[in-house]
């Protein structure tokens, strides 16, 4: 599939990013029954620490987080980092990530959209200027999880289980253009009732993919870790 949207590419220096730490963390009880998955600390350092700290050095410094699950132990991050901002997601406890999005829907163009249970080991893969939509994956030959099928270096397929395909990391870039589309997409998509327990990628990425063009920005292993489980975190601390 391509898409039918002409594209010019400009190289822009990336403006914000938005960290997506809403969720129950259900998966990683019981250490995320008194903290949220983002604050577990690993290797000395907090999950959501090591998404802050390459933001920062990419000197990307407008930097949302939106939070829902016990949110107010987020408040430690500001003494760290005072700058930051927080959005609040009053949909955590009924739908799915979408519902953060949609919180944070006037704030995608010319952003990064980065999931909050990612533990980057390489900042390197969050660079200042991108030149257009993205999201980073790896090349495997197989997977169970979430991953892109694509061609001539363009997503044209999300799925979960794959062969030869892209293992999908939850860090991509949205330009001027795509931001505005998709906070229209997600704005409509989230007004209806059934939509509530989408992943909010889907709706840029099947729902309505013929309107983007949304590239692959490859990683290679042991960039990111995404921590759902004890065994990430142990396979992370090796």
């Amino acid at each position: 599939m391509t898409s039918s949207r002409e594209t010019e590419v400009q190289v822009a220096r990336v403006q914000r990013a938005i960290i997506l730490a809403a969720g129950l963390g259900e998966r990683l009880l019981p250490i995320t029954q008194t903290v949220p998955k983002p604050l577990v600390a690993i290797n000395g350092a907090r999950i959501i620490d090591t998404i802050i700290d390459a933001l920062l050095l990419a000197e990307i410094n407008e930097i949302y987080i939106v939070r829902g699950y016990l949110s107010e132990q987020f408040n430690v991050l500001l003494r760290k980092y005072p700058n930051i901002k927080f959005i609040e997601n009053p949909y955590f406890t009924d739908s799915n990530n979408i519902s953060s999005v949609y919180e944070a829907r006037d704030k995608l163009q010319n952003s990064y959209i980065i999931e909050g249970d990612l533990y980057i080991h390489n900042p390197g893969v969050i660079t200042a200027v991108q030149s257009h939509s993205n999201y980073i994956g790896k090349k495997v030959d197989k997977t169970d999880d979430w991953c892109f099928e694509t061609k001539d270096n363009e997503i044209t397929k999300i799925s979960v289980g794959g062969e030869n395909c892209y293992h999908m990391y939850g860090v991509s870039y949205w330009d001027e253009a795509d931001g505005k589309r998709l906070e229209k997409h997600i704005e409509r998509v989230f007004g209806i009732p059934s939509s509530k327990n989408l992943y909010w990628d889907e709706v840029p990425l099947s729902l309505y993919i013929d309107d983007y063009s949304i590239k692959i920005r490859e990683c290679m292993e042991g960039d990111i870790s995404e921590i759902d489980t004890m065994e990430d975190i142990r396979q992370c601390i090796q």
